[in-house]
């Protein structure tokens, strides 16, 4: 039979929007069920942080996002850590974290300051302020640790505390940078260890408060470069360093150093190598050192272990270019703590853990 007689069917041109209609539902009701999820899972991280003595609050919390994202906004954020009796407050203005619904695992946060770091009894007596113009992090969770982690902040001053109200300490801070990051990607898990590619940059740093140090004293450092592969990191690593640090030399963890570069207004250097832990605590290892213009950097160094460095490179050093300057290039041992400088031992570190 002809469809020229059947009667027209009007509805049919809904079918499209009930379609959407369904489709809304149904993801209306995934949203829904994400959002609850990542409470249940907040609540649970709190939980398991608390039991090791980090308490987390927030004096307002809340979630949203709605349709594409898991957005948490959390006002006045404090972490109280209380490790051994000595309990420490961290304080910030605003943490906001983002999650994607379809990749719940990566997260993207930004932190608002300024924080004040105080003992818990004494949150009106911070030992260090920070403060910055933007502070990002993104973290790739993976199991019992962050596949991988990138922080990124810009105009960043730390303040030791005065008198003054805590904008004044900020006027004059202990440390300036106009902008650094920090990365880490995990390679391939091995057994009961985590091994971490580390890189670290940052470019204007300035070290030194300008009213309570000479100006000769200040440290300017154009440009900080690191590339670095950590590898026997501890699972489960805690707020102790020294305990982490006793872990990583149980499991003979290493630190190959593939380059450290540091550009300064006195001078630059440039360093590889390989670190690691003894049973002692000290470290043991090798290191190429190449610094650029030493002269000045003695004669502006106050401490005597680095004079006696520069000293050394005068007479034992190679000479090379280093990024189009005159440097000088030495090899630097380290045997359980000592410090040697071709043949002499120039200084001992001490144990770390």
């Amino acid at each position: 039979m002809s469809d020229q007689g059947k009667p027209p069917r009007p509805w049919r041109m809904f079918l499209p929007l009930a379609g959407l209609l369904l489709l809304g539902l149904v993801w209306s009701g995934i949203w829904f069920a994400a959002a609850r999820g990542a409470e249940r899972m907040i609540d649970a991280l709190l939980q398991r942080e608390a039991a090791r003595g980090h308490m987390v609050s927030c004096d307002d919390r809340a979630l949203s996002g709605y349709p594409f994202r898991i957005i948490l906004d959390c006002r006045n954020p404090r972490l109280l850590i209380d490790r051994r009796g000595e309990r420490l407050t961290y304080q910030a203005q605003h943490l906001k974290a983002v999650a994607q619904v379809w990749r719940f695992n990566h997260i993207i946060a930004e932190v608002t300051g300024p924080v004040a770091v105080a003992p818990a009894d004494r949150p009106d007596a911070p030992l260090f302020i920070g403060q910055w113009t933007l502070a990002q992090a993104s973290a790739v969770l993976q199991s019992d640790a962050a596949r991988a982690l990138d922080i990124s902040i810009d105009g960043l001053a730390i303040a030791l505390p005065r008198k003054e109200p805590a904008s004044a300490d900020l006027q004059n801070p202990l440390l300036t940078a106009a902008h650094v990051e920090a990365h880490a990607l995990r390679r391939e898990e091995v057994a009961d260890r985590l091994d971490y590619d580390l890189a670290l940059s940052g470019n204007s740093i300035v070290f030194g408060a300008r009213d309570n140090v000479a100006p000769q004293a200040l440290i300017p450092v154009r440009q900080m470069e690191m590339r670095a592969t950590v590898r026997g990191l501890p699972r489960g690593i805690s707020d102790d360093p020294r305990r982490n640090l006793q872990l990583w030399q149980a499991n003979q963890g290493t630190l190959t150093i593939d380059r450290l570069w540091v550009d300064a207004d006195a001078g630059a250097a440039l360093a590889n190598g390989n670190l690691l832990l003894e049973p002692s605590g000290k470290p043991s290892g090798a290191l190429t050192l190449a610094i650029a213009n030493a002269d000045a950097l003695v004669q502006n160094g106050d401490a005597e272990f680095l004079r006696l460095i520069m000293s050394g490179l005068k007479f034992i050093g190679r000479k090379r270019e280093l990024d189009g300057r005159q440097a000088i290039e030495v090899d630097l041992t380290l045997r359980d703590g000592a410090v040697a400088l071709g043949p002499a031992i120039v200084g001992q570190i001490p144990p770390l853990f």
